[in-house]
């Protein structure tokens, strides 16, 4: 099922799709934040050719701003109708992240701040298949708690 996200407004986007506040540690770390920056430019320009490479088949993402689980095919249709409608949708900064090696498989959990709203906190399964990292499943939590922007 499609997301129903009509995109966040903005545009443009210098963080994550250009620079990020993490330092990787190691090759790894590296080249999973060259694929999710890739794959950020592809959202912020409705380009769903160019963020499918780095997603796995079986990916899911889930959010606690949703009422069901978004598949590729459906994030590559929300991509392609949110491309028709030209608004923009530029991901949120990341705040600060952590990433934790099991070896071909990496967490990633981020914490961003929408340019309004809550912070969300996500974590991210990347796997690493054919020699290339793709992100497998993504989990969006809104923090409740927190202060809207």
């Amino acid at each position: 099922q499609p997301s129903t996200s009509p995109g966040s407004g903005v545009k443009e986007c210098e963080n994550p799709c250009k620079m990020v506040p993490f330092q990787p540690a190691n090759e790894a770390e590296r080249a999973i934040i060259a694929s999710w920056q890739a794959l950020e430019t592809g959202v912020t320009g409705h380009d769903a050719e160019a963020w499918a490479p780095h997603i796995a088949d079986e990916f899911v993402q889930i959010s606690s701003n949703s009422d069901h689980v978004i598949s590729k095919a459906g994030r590559m249709e929300t991509l392609n109708k949110q491309k028709a409608s030209g608004v923009g949708s530029a991901p949120s900064p990341l705040v600060s992240a952590k990433m934790f090696d099991f070896g071909d498989a990496v967490i990633m959990t981020c914490l961003h701040q929408p340019q309004s709203g809550k912070p969300v906190h996500v974590s991210r399964l990347w796997i690493k298949r054919d020699g290339k990292w793709i992100m497998s499943i993504s989990y969006q939590t809104a923090i409740q708690a927190a202060a809207a922007k």
